[in-house]
């Protein structure tokens, strides 16, 4: 009997399998546009870089789906394009080689997109400003700890004003996200660091552009 079950196990995946390949799609994608090195807009130029999908695994123990779906190098420009089919996994990522393996330039990319003039940087910064919006002011014996983008976080004596705090200028963002990164920033007050809050934004912007982020003090 347990053979039996494992048999017709088996054979449902194959069958499984089966299905999916015969349903595939087999629709052509593009994607194009430019890679720079930097916000300086030097061209990341005669590069091989790839399109990736995310693999998600078979319920059943099966073949993944996705995988890389396109190869394509750079022209002196930086200019790339990828045609491509989906092959059923997850999101895309483009990538370069980065050793034995691979980096990405942008994540969370939406399967079966076509877009055109995209712009992407290798090492993406941008410059972030934040504000506070104070209700409460507090008094001089408190101290507002917030965090500036660097290990050891700001210090501010009350009590506190509304308006510009600091604005971090070119905050290396690492990876791009296809719609933006969502990201935090928190304080406490030093006398009460049981207590903290968050301000959440998103890192949707690049180079000369400013994201702005405005903290409530209560």
């Amino acid at each position: 009997m347990k053979k039996i079950k494992l048999i017709a196990a088996g054979m449902l995946c194959l069958v499984i399998t089966s299905c999916k390949k015969l349903f595939k799609d087999n629709n052509v994608y593009t994607l194009s546009g430019h890679v720079y090195v930097d916000c300086n807009m030097q061209p990341y130029a005669n590069k091989e870089i790839s399109l990736y999908q995310v693999i998600e695994r078979s319920g059943l123990g099966g073949p993944g789906s996705g995988g890389q779906l396109a190869v394509t190098t750079t022209d002196a420009n930086g200019y790339f394009k990828f045609d491509y089919k989906d092959d059923g996994g997850g999101e895309m990522q483009i990538r370069y080689k980065a050793g034995a393996g691979y980096n990405s330039i942008m994540e969370e990319i939406p399967r079966k997109l076509t877009e055109q003039d995209m712009v992407l940087y290798k090492n993406p910064t941008t410059n972030i400003q934040v504000s506070l919006n104070v209700v409460n002011a507090h008094t001089a014996n408190d101290t507002l700890v917030i965090g500036n983008f660097t290990a050891t976080p700001l210090q501010l004596a009350g009590p506190f004003i509304s308006g510009v705090l600091y604005t971090k200028i070119n905050y290396n963002t690492t990876i791009m996200y296809y719609g933006g990164k969502a990201d935090d920033i928190g304080w406490y007050f030093k006398n009460n660091n049981s207590e903290s809050y968050r301000q959440s934004y998103k890192i949707d912007k690049y180079c000369n552009n400013t994201i702005y982020v405005t903290c409530g003090i209560n």
